[in-house]
């Protein structure tokens, strides 16, 4: 993602992450990333921004019956900030999965684009 980005003229406002990385067990602390990464788009609006995550159904799982009052809690606070990434209109999320029907549909909905990438070729 990230030599996609520097051809696109793009700017990478934090490492490609993990969603274990935005996993936090610490209440609040997930949320405080996110708005963080989001709060440096702001700073410099001259720039576009990316944001990639990886494993990203990790973080936005399937709710159902069962589903443990955090891991609700930290969907609730990432599908808020992605409404409010709208605000910041020179910021591009990138995630990724390879587990998507296991995704949250409410968070799947918020996803402006979905594309499928196949293994690679021997050739590639």
């Amino acid at each position: 993602m990230s030599k996609l980005s520097v051809r696109m003229g793009i700017s990478m406002v934090a490492p490609p992450l993990a969603a274990g990385e935005l996993n936090r067990p610490l209440v609040g602390e997930s949320e405080r990333i996110i708005s963080d990464i989001c709060m440096r788009c702001h700073r410099i609006p001259y720039l576009m921004c990316c944001v990639s995550i990886d494993e990203i159904d990790s973080l936005a799982p399937k709710r159902k019956d069962g589903t443990s009052d955090g891991n609700v809690a930290k969907l609730s606070v990432l599908l808020s900030v992605i409404d409010g990434i709208k605000d910041v209109p020179n910021l591009m999320i990138f995630c990724a999965t390879n587990r998507l029907h296991m995704m949250d549909d409410a968070f799947l909905r918020r996803m402006s684009g979905k594309f499928f990438v196949g293994r690679p070729s021997s050739n590639a």
